[in-house]
Formats: C-alpha cells, sequence, structure tokens
C-alpha cells in the first residue's frame, strides 16, 4: 500500500497512480485543469489542486471523487496533516490566502482575514510538532515564518513587548491556528524539512540559506549565496543535519547540526539535478544528468558512498524531477511528461 506515488500525465489531462518500484498504473483519474501545485498522497486519499483554483479530494485506489471546492486562492499550494489531525492547509495569494480545511470535506475550519495582503511561497506539515509551517514572499517587511499549531490543546500563543511578558502582561490568544512569527531576515522561497521537527532549512528570494529554528523561533545559521540550494535531511546515530549540494554542482556536502559547519566535499558522478531524502533519512537518491542522459543515485548518510545506476538514454536532464512513495522507501525519477524512468527502493 505504501509503495506508491502520484504523477500527473498525458500533457496534464490526467492523474496516474503509479506503484514506485516498477512503474506500474494502479489507477487513473481525468484532469479538468493542469495541476497548480503537486498531488499530495496520504493513507486512501489524494488531495489534487487545479490552476482553476479547484481543490479536489480523491479516493485511492479508485480514484474517485469524493469533495471538491473551486474558491482557492490566487497561486495556491497545499499541506496535509497526518490522519488524525485530517486537515488540509491552503496557502496563495491576497487577504484571504490562507485557510484550514477539512481534509475530507474541504469545509472551512479556520479562515485567516489579514489586514493586508500576503503571500505564501511555501507550506508544509510538521507532523512532529502538529503544526503547519508557512514560509512568506511577502510581506517583505516584517519577514517572518509562521508556525500555525492545530493541536485542539496547543499552548496559547502570548502577544506583546518584552516588558509584557516579563512583568506576566502579554496578551493570551487561542493556541490553535493562531500565527507563531519567527522573524527572518529577508522574504522566503522554500522550505526544506530538516532532521527533527523543529531545524529547518529556509532558502530565501536571493538564494540565500538558512537554519530556523522553531524552539526558538529564528535563523540559527546562514550559508552564503552560491547557486539553488538541494538538500535532504540525514540522521545518524550521533549526529544530524543536512546533505547540501548546489544544482548542476558535482559534489556534495554535509552540513552538521550543532556545529553548523560543512564537511569536506564528496565528488559526484555527474551534475546534481535533484535529490530527495528516504523516510528513514540514512540515505538519500540524487537525480544526476551523465553523458548521453540522466541517472540515479544511492548516497548513504554516514559514509557519502555514492551507488550509481545505469543511464537512461535521450532523457532530457532538465526536465528530470524526483518523486517519492507515500512509505517513503522508493524514490523514482520522472520525465517532464511525469512518466516513470526509474526507481530506487530502500534496502531493509
Amino acid at each position: 500500500m505504501g509503495d506508491r506515488l502520484l504523477s500527473s500525465v498525458d500533457g496534464g489531462r490526467s492523474l496516474a497512480l503509479i506503484e514506485c518500484a516498477s512503474g506500474r498504473e494502479l489507477g487513473r483519474a481525468s484532469l479538468d485543469a493542469r495541476l497548480a501545485a503537486p498531488p499530495l498522497l496520504s493513507g486512501d486519499r489524494a488531495w489534487l489542486l487545479g490552476a482553476d483554483g479547484r481543490l479536489r479530494v480523491l479516493s485511492v485506489p479508485a480514484m474517485r471523487e469524493l469533495a471538491s471546492r473551486a474558491d482557492m486562492p490566487l497561486r495556491a499550494r497545499i499541506a496535509v496533516s497526518g490522519a488524525e489531525a485530517g486537515l488540509v492547509a491552503v496557502g496563495g495569494e491576497g487577504r484571504d490566502a490562507l485557510r484550514i480545511l477539512d481534509a475530507a470535506t474541504l469545509a472551512d475550519v479556520h479562515r485567516y482575514r489579514l489586514d493586508a495582503p500576503i503571500v505564501v511561497a511555501a507550506l508544509a506539515d510538521v507532523p512532529g510538532r502538529s503544526s503547519f509551517l508557512v514560509g512568506l514572499a511577502e510581506p517583505a517587511a516584517p519577514a517572518e515564518v509562521w508556525e500555525l499549531a492545530y493541536s485542539p490543546d496547543a499552548p496559547p500563543v502570548l502577544k506583546g513587548l518584552v516588558h509584557d511578558y516579563r512583568m506576566n502582561e502579554a496578551i493570551p490568544l487561542p493556541g490553535r491556528f493562531t500565527p507563531r512569527a519567527a522573524p527572518v531576515v529577508s522574504p522566503t522561497a522554500r522550505l526544506l524539512p530538516g532532521p527533527v521537527p523543529y531545524e529547518w532549512l529556509r532558502v530565501d528570494t536571493a538564494g540565500v540559506a538558512s537554519v530556523l529554528h522553531l524552539e526558538v523561533r529564528r535563523e540559527i545559521a546562514r550559508l552564503r549565496e552560491e547557486g539553488e540550494w538541494l538538500a535532504a535531511a540525514w540522521r545518524g546515530e550521533q549526529a544530524r543535519g543536512w546533505l547540501l549540494g548546489l544544482r548542476e554542482g558535482a559534489e556534495i556536502r554535509r552540513l552538521e547540526s550543532g556545529s553548523w559547519r560543512r564537511g569536506p566535499p564528496r565528488s559526484l558522478p555527474g551534475r546534481l539535478l535533484a535529490m530527495l531524502p528516504f523516510g528513514d533519512m540514512r540515505g538519500a537518491v540524487l537525480a544526476l544528468a551523465v553523458e548521453g542522459g540522466v541517472a540515479l543515485a544511492e548516497i548513504d548518510s554516514d559514509s557519502l558512498a555514492v551507488r550509481r545506476g545505469e543511464t537512461i538514454e535521450g532523457a532530457n536532464a532538465a526536465l528530470a524531477t524526483l518523486a517519492a512513495s507515500a512509505d517513503g522507501r522508493c524514490i523514482a525519477m520522472l520525465d517532464r511528461d511525469g512518466r516513470w524512468l526509474a526507481a530506487v527502493k530502500r534496502r531493509k
């Protein structure tokens, strides 16, 4: 059941349910519009956001529509909570850009009436903290990342100045869904999960990467601008951090949490195009541009040993993408049309 992923195929006219390891098609649904965001799969449900602003819920593997609504904000993206919470977060542009929906019915659970328009550039679930993380591209000042706790017993959010906190005069607001703001130095473009729920890699609109610590609500380390950062969280027996590389680069390094230093580089057998971690974060899969086409490679997060697969000849390297199965044990390479090219399945 977990070895499945979703892919937009037929020039965006259909959505296919694919067995990750083999590429075998398990189901298909027609689409009225191209997808505006990657489809999400959790358990026996899938969530699709079309470019026409319609959000749909499908049953899996039957691919039958269970619910839909057509009033999503402009240029929206979505994130789905764990099954117990049963929520979908939607973020886009405008004063009505952010809302929380029931994952099954798509009915409103919470809508944010904002004083000024925002632009949500990144949106993710943080299951270890029962929250959604919202990266804002606008407003640029003050630049912030918001954490939206969705647990019913989330502690209150205290609003006030330093004096108010010290004198116990801060105003407590409901903990559930109230934004907990983390000030950052620049607008956000991407948020990449880390090895523990409270560590995230934030990439700003200028390409500068930083480590955002959700417990202290601030950035605690920054990486200088060098290009388009690609990252995969890793977690070993004694250490944790991220595997880091630059798109089109030919080497990879580890960034270790705590010291926040990058280790020595490891050369790659090709140019790096994409990177995704396995669910256990003990390794990752790389998409590489090689002579004559593209190839998948598996990298061990402890030793940085790389094992490259066969060349997929004729594939357009610039358009290859990676997708992970629902259980995180398999990662597949897809071409520009969503067709399965190859996969690496995590060995037990």
